[in-house]
C-alpha cells in the first residue's frame, strides 16, 4: 500500500477496533486516513466493504432529511469549491447512510474525475450495477480509464457505447485519442465496433521534424487541426 509510513500506524489502530468488533469506529478512521490520501484505492475500497457489510438500512424521516442535508452540504462545497478531500468526505457521509445509492457513487465519480482522481471515478462508476449506469456513467468510466492510460479498456468500453448509438461523436472521440496516445510507444491496431474498421496511426520519422517558425504559428496550427480532423473521420467510415 501506498504510503505506508504514514498511514501504517491508522491502518493498525484500524485493524485492532474491528478486531474489537467497533466498526463505527474503524470506519471513521478509514476516513480520517482518506482525508489526507484521497487517491488511496485500498484504503477506500476496504472502507466500503466493511460498511455495506454492517450496515443496517433506516428508513426513518430523521435518516431521510440526514442524507438530504448532506447533499445540500456537498452541493454549497462544491460552489464555494472546497478542497476536494472535504467534498469527498462528505460523499462518504452520505454513504454511510446509504451504502448502495446509485446517487451517491455517481456523485463520487463525478467529484473524483474533477479532481483527478481517476481510479477514484473508476472505482464509483463500477459499483453502479452495469444496468443502471447512464450514458454519462459510461463516458466518465471511459474517460477515466483514458487518462489512466488504460487504453484498450477505454476502447472496449467506447465500443460498448457505440454499439447503442453508432453516431456518439464523444465515443469515438475516446477511440481516436486512445489510439494516438497508445501509438506514442508501440503500433497500434484498434478494433471498432464492427470489428473491420481498424486503425493503425502513423510512424513519426524523427529525422523530418523541424523547428516551427513562429510567424506561421497560426497557419501551423490550422493545417494540423484539420488533418487530424482528416485522420479521425477515416477512422469511423
Amino acid at each position: 500500500m501506498k504510503e505506508e509510513i504514514d498511514i501504517d500506524p491508522l491502518l493498525e489502530r484500524v485493524k485492532t477496533v474491528s478486531s474489537d468488533g467497533d466498526f463505527k469506529y474503524a470506519e471513521f478512521l478509514y476516513r480520517e486516513i482518506l482525508k489526507k490520501y484521497p487517491e488511496n484505492l485500498d484504503v477506500r475500497s476496504e472502507l466500503h466493504r466493511s460498511r455495506r457489510q454492517m450496515h443496517i438500512n433506516a428508513r426513518t424521516i430523521d435518516a431521510l432529511l440526514k442524507q438530504m442535508f448532506i447533499l445540500l452540504k456537498i452541493k454549497y462545497l462544491r460552489q464555494r469549491h472546497a478542497p476536494g478531500w472535504k467534498v469527498l468526505d462528505e460523499i462518504e457521509g452520505f454513504l454511510d447512510g446509504s451504502p448502495s445509492s446509485i446517487l451517491g457513487y455517481r456523485i463520487l465519480s463525478k467529484v473524483a474525475f474533477s479532481e483527478r482522481l481517476y481510479n477514484v471515478a473508476e472505482f464509483a462508476i463500477r459499483a453502479i450495477p452495469q444496468e443502471r449506469r447512464s450514458r454519462s456513467d459510461w463516458l466518465r468510466l471511459a474517460n477515466s480509464l483514458f487518462e489512466e492510460k488504460k487504453f484498450d479498456e477505454a476502447v472496449s468500453v467506447a465500443n460498448s457505447m457505440l454499439e447503442n448509438d453508432p453516431d456518439d461523436e464523444e465515443a469515438k472521440d475516446i477511440v481516436w485519442r486512445s489510439s494516438v496516445d497508445k501509438s506514442i510507444n508501440k503500433n497500434v491496431n484498434l478494433v471498432m465496433v464492427d470489428g473491420c474498421g481498424s486503425f493503425v496511426p502513423p510512424k513519426v520519422n524523427s529525422s523530418e521534424i523541424v523547428a516551427s517558425n513562429p510567424k506561421k504559428e497560426g497557419e501551423n496550427r490550422a493545417k494540423s487541426g484539420n488533418g487530424k480532423g482528416k485522420a479521425r473521420e477515416e477512422l469511423f467510415k
